[in-house]
Protein backbone atom coordinates (compact mmCIF):
# COMPACT_ATOMS: atom_id res chain seq x y z
CA UNK A 1 0.00 0.00 0.00
CA UNK A 2 1.13 3.34 -0.77
CA UNK A 3 1.96 6.30 1.70
CA UNK A 4 -0.66 8.28 -0.04
CA UNK A 5 -2.74 5.82 0.65
CA UNK A 6 -1.96 4.99 4.08
CA UNK A 7 -2.01 8.30 4.87
CA UNK A 8 -5.88 8.79 3.49
CA UNK A 9 -7.24 5.96 5.53
CA UNK A 10 -5.60 7.44 8.67
CA UNK A 11 -6.60 10.81 8.80
CA UNK A 12 -10.42 10.49 8.70
CA UNK A 13 -9.82 7.04 11.47
CA UNK A 14 -8.24 10.09 13.16
CA UNK A 15 -10.94 12.63 12.82
CA UNK A 16 -13.41 9.95 13.98
CA UNK A 17 -11.50 9.34 17.30
CA UNK A 18 -11.27 12.91 17.80
CA UNK A 19 -15.06 13.47 17.86
CA UNK A 20 -15.70 10.52 19.57
CA UNK A 21 -13.81 11.59 22.41
CA UNK A 22 -14.87 15.16 22.74
CA UNK A 23 -18.43 14.33 22.31
CA UNK A 24 -17.92 11.75 25.53
CA UNK A 25 -15.93 14.79 27.56
CA UNK A 26 -18.98 16.88 26.66
CA UNK A 27 -21.30 14.50 28.07
CA UNK A 28 -19.45 14.05 31.03
CA UNK A 29 -19.54 18.12 31.19
CA UNK A 30 -23.19 18.11 30.65
CA UNK A 31 -23.44 15.10 33.56
CA UNK A 32 -21.68 17.32 36.43
CA UNK A 33 -23.15 20.23 35.61
CA UNK A 34 -26.63 18.76 35.67
CA UNK A 35 -25.83 17.12 39.29
CA UNK A 36 -24.35 20.78 40.07
CA UNK A 37 -27.77 22.32 39.05
CA UNK A 38 -29.90 19.53 40.46
CA UNK A 39 -28.56 20.04 43.82
CA UNK A 40 -28.80 23.63 44.12
CA UNK A 41 -32.29 23.39 43.56
CA UNK A 42 -32.77 21.26 46.47
CA UNK A 43 -30.66 23.60 48.71
CA UNK A 44 -32.68 26.19 50.01
CA UNK A 45 -31.47 30.04 50.63
CA UNK A 46 -32.03 30.56 54.80
CA UNK A 47 -32.91 34.62 53.82
CA UNK A 48 -35.36 33.48 51.38
CA UNK A 49 -37.15 30.99 53.45
CA UNK A 50 -36.88 33.66 55.91
CA UNK A 51 -38.52 36.29 53.56
CA UNK A 52 -41.29 33.87 52.69
CA UNK A 53 -42.63 32.80 56.28
CA UNK A 54 -42.40 36.91 57.20
CA UNK A 55 -44.77 37.12 54.07
CA UNK A 56 -47.13 35.00 55.77
CA UNK A 57 -47.15 37.33 58.80
CA UNK A 58 -47.67 40.17 56.72
CA UNK A 59 -51.05 38.76 55.62
CA UNK A 60 -51.71 38.06 59.63
CA UNK A 61 -51.27 41.27 60.16
CA UNK A 62 -53.15 43.29 58.00
CA UNK A 63 -56.02 41.07 58.65
CA UNK A 64 -55.21 42.05 62.25
CA UNK A 65 -57.15 45.72 60.95
CA UNK A 66 -60.47 44.54 60.55
CA UNK A 67 -63.13 46.33 61.04
CA UNK A 68 -60.73 49.26 59.64
CA UNK A 69 -59.44 49.81 56.22
CA UNK A 70 -55.69 49.33 55.02
CA UNK A 71 -53.61 52.28 54.60
CA UNK A 72 -50.62 51.35 54.81
CA UNK A 73 -48.15 48.45 55.69
CA UNK A 74 -44.07 47.81 56.20
CA UNK A 75 -41.97 45.45 57.23
CA UNK A 76 -38.47 45.92 58.67
CA UNK A 77 -36.06 43.50 58.27
CA UNK A 78 -32.80 43.81 60.87
CA UNK A 79 -30.03 42.01 62.11
CA UNK A 80 -28.63 41.83 65.19
CA UNK A 81 -25.37 43.23 65.97
CA UNK A 82 -23.30 43.38 69.34
CA UNK A 83 -24.42 46.78 70.18
CA UNK A 84 -27.85 48.56 70.20
CA UNK A 85 -29.24 49.68 66.65
CA UNK A 86 -32.29 51.15 65.35
CA UNK A 87 -34.57 51.34 62.67
CA UNK A 88 -37.17 54.42 62.01
CA UNK A 89 -40.56 54.01 59.66
CA UNK A 90 -42.84 57.43 59.56
CA UNK A 91 -46.16 56.40 58.81
CA UNK A 92 -48.84 59.57 57.78
CA UNK A 93 -52.59 60.15 58.70
CA UNK A 94 -55.56 61.50 58.03
CA UNK A 95 -56.10 64.27 60.70
CA UNK A 96 -59.83 63.65 60.28
CA UNK A 97 -59.82 59.80 61.09
CA UNK A 98 -59.28 57.12 63.75
CA UNK A 99 -56.41 54.72 63.23
CA UNK A 100 -55.52 51.50 64.47
CA UNK A 101 -51.73 50.16 64.47
CA UNK A 102 -51.07 46.33 64.06
CA UNK A 103 -47.67 44.78 64.73
CA UNK A 104 -46.88 41.02 64.03
CA UNK A 105 -43.47 39.89 65.98
CA UNK A 106 -43.25 36.59 64.98
CA UNK A 107 -39.93 37.24 62.92
CA UNK A 108 -38.62 38.65 66.25
CA UNK A 109 -36.16 35.44 66.10
CA UNK A 110 -33.54 36.13 69.23
CA UNK A 111 -33.60 39.04 71.97
CA UNK A 112 -37.03 40.85 72.29
CA UNK A 113 -37.43 44.59 71.08
CA UNK A 114 -38.58 47.28 71.92
CA UNK A 115 -41.24 49.73 69.71
CA UNK A 116 -41.95 53.56 70.63
CA UNK A 117 -43.83 56.21 68.73
CA UNK A 118 -43.22 59.52 68.55
CA UNK A 119 -44.68 62.45 67.18
CA UNK A 120 -41.40 63.52 65.13
CA UNK A 121 -38.58 62.07 63.63
CA UNK A 122 -35.59 60.97 65.73
CA UNK A 123 -33.53 63.76 64.46
CA UNK A 124 -35.51 66.24 66.47
CA UNK A 125 -34.11 67.21 69.75
CA UNK A 126 -37.76 67.77 71.56
CA UNK A 127 -40.03 65.19 70.62
CA UNK A 128 -43.14 63.16 72.32
CA UNK A 129 -42.95 59.86 73.44
CA UNK A 130 -46.48 58.93 72.52
CA UNK A 131 -46.42 54.78 72.95
CA UNK A 132 -43.71 52.54 74.05
CA UNK A 133 -43.66 48.70 74.25
CA UNK A 134 -40.90 46.67 75.41
CA UNK A 135 -40.15 43.07 75.92
CA UNK A 136 -41.69 42.15 72.04
CA UNK A 137 -40.96 38.81 70.95
CA UNK A 138 -43.41 36.63 69.16
CA UNK A 139 -47.15 37.03 69.35
CA UNK A 140 -49.04 40.55 67.67
CA UNK A 141 -50.67 43.69 69.47
CA UNK A 142 -52.12 46.49 68.47
CA UNK A 143 -53.19 50.41 69.60
CA UNK A 144 -55.39 52.83 68.35
CA UNK A 145 -54.64 56.96 67.29
CA UNK A 146 -56.89 57.73 70.31
CA UNK A 147 -53.84 55.90 72.24
CA UNK A 148 -51.80 58.28 71.11
CA UNK A 149 -53.68 61.39 70.60
CA UNK A 150 -54.92 61.20 74.51
CA UNK A 151 -50.85 60.82 75.79
CA UNK A 152 -49.90 63.85 73.40
CA UNK A 153 -52.57 65.78 75.09
CA UNK A 154 -51.99 64.96 78.34
CA UNK A 155 -48.24 66.07 77.38
CA UNK A 156 -49.10 69.41 76.10
CA UNK A 157 -51.58 69.69 79.42
CA UNK A 158 -48.69 68.98 82.07
CA UNK A 159 -46.64 71.60 80.27
CA UNK A 160 -49.50 74.23 80.66
CA UNK A 161 -51.55 74.66 77.87
CA UNK A 162 -55.36 75.70 78.21
CA UNK A 163 -57.81 73.71 77.05
CA UNK A 164 -58.20 75.70 73.97
CA UNK A 165 -54.94 75.18 73.13
CA UNK A 166 -55.23 71.32 73.32
CA UNK A 167 -57.85 71.14 71.25
CA UNK A 168 -56.42 72.20 68.27
CA UNK A 169 -53.57 69.96 68.51
CA UNK A 170 -53.05 68.03 65.37
CA UNK A 171 -51.30 64.83 64.85
CA UNK A 172 -50.35 64.35 60.77
CA UNK A 173 -48.15 62.04 61.04
CA UNK A 174 -45.87 59.85 63.74
CA UNK A 175 -42.69 57.59 63.47
CA UNK A 176 -42.26 54.45 64.88
CA UNK A 177 -38.87 53.37 66.42
CA UNK A 178 -37.93 49.88 66.64
CA UNK A 179 -34.90 49.56 69.32
CA UNK A 180 -32.95 46.23 68.97
CA UNK A 181 -30.76 45.20 71.83
CA UNK A 182 -27.10 44.06 71.22
CA UNK A 183 -26.57 40.07 71.51
CA UNK A 184 -23.19 38.35 72.04
CA UNK A 185 -22.01 37.97 68.14
CA UNK A 186 -21.07 34.35 66.90
CA UNK A 187 -18.07 34.26 64.22
CA UNK A 188 -16.93 31.98 61.44
CA UNK A 189 -13.77 31.87 59.17
CA UNK A 190 -14.31 33.23 55.77
CA UNK A 191 -13.40 29.39 53.57
CA UNK A 192 -12.38 31.44 50.24
CA UNK A 193 -10.58 34.76 52.33
CA UNK A 194 -9.62 32.72 55.77
CA UNK A 195 -11.16 35.84 57.40
CA UNK A 196 -13.18 35.84 60.32
CA UNK A 197 -16.77 36.99 60.05
CA UNK A 198 -20.20 37.57 62.10
CA UNK A 199 -22.55 35.09 61.74
CA UNK A 200 -25.86 37.08 60.74
CA UNK A 201 -28.61 36.84 62.73
CA UNK A 202 -31.71 38.14 61.28
CA UNK A 203 -35.44 39.13 62.68
CA UNK A 204 -38.28 40.78 61.25
CA UNK A 205 -41.03 42.73 62.42
CA UNK A 206 -44.40 43.70 60.85
CA UNK A 207 -46.70 46.82 60.53
CA UNK A 208 -50.09 47.59 59.23
CA UNK A 209 -52.00 50.49 59.63
CA UNK A 210 -55.67 51.34 58.69
CA UNK A 211 -58.29 53.94 59.41
CA UNK A 212 -62.40 53.63 60.37
CA UNK A 213 -64.05 53.82 57.08
CA UNK A 214 -67.15 55.16 58.05
CA UNK A 215 -68.22 57.15 54.45
CA UNK A 216 -71.76 57.25 53.87
CA UNK A 217 -71.98 57.91 49.98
Amino acid sequence: MSRKRSYRIIVPILLVATILVSFSLDQKEDKKKGKKQKGSKNQVDPMVAFREEVGGYRKECKAALKPYRYSFGRTTFFNYKGYNTAKEIEVSLMLDARYKFTFNAQGVTLEPIKVQVYNRPSDYNKRILLFEKSGISSGSFYFTSDQLFENLKKHYKEKGLSDEEIEKLLLSKVYIDYIIPAIDEEFEVDPESGRRKAILKKGAIVFASGYENLDTR
